[in-house]
């Protein structure tokens, strides 16, 4: 297939999302970015552990209001379908609830 050949495939089969936020108040403190694949409703995650849930990147306030942003790559999933991007910012301590969370628009 060749490198060309391996890129064109990867661009076909990928979905792109991306964000902007505003981190108040957490000067100093390891802010991650995670995303899974849900179906089309947002209710019921995809089978797979690598769909579940994604680190994508990983942020360090260096002020009390700080701006991030990020292009969030996607592979789709196999099986054809509709589906949404559940996007979290989260901290490092898993019984912390996301700092924030949101659904991007369906697509296939």
């Amino acid at each position: 297939m060749g490198d060309r050949g391996m890129l064109n495939l990867l661009q076909k089969r990928r979905h792109v999302e991306a964000l902007r936020a505003e981190l108040e108040g957490l000067r100093g403190t390891p802010v991650f970015l995670r995303w899974s694949i849900l179906d089309k409703d947002g209710e019921q995650q995809l089978l797979g552990n690598w769909l579940r849930s994604v680190v994508a990147e990983r942020y360090v306030a260096t002020s009390d209001r700080h701006t991030v942003a990020a292009e969030v790559w996607v592979p789709l999933p196999a099986r054809p379908g509709s589906y949404v991007v559940k996007l979290e910012l989260i901290t490092n301590d898993p019984d912390e609830a996301p700092l924030a969370a949101i659904l991007t628009e369906p697509f296939s």
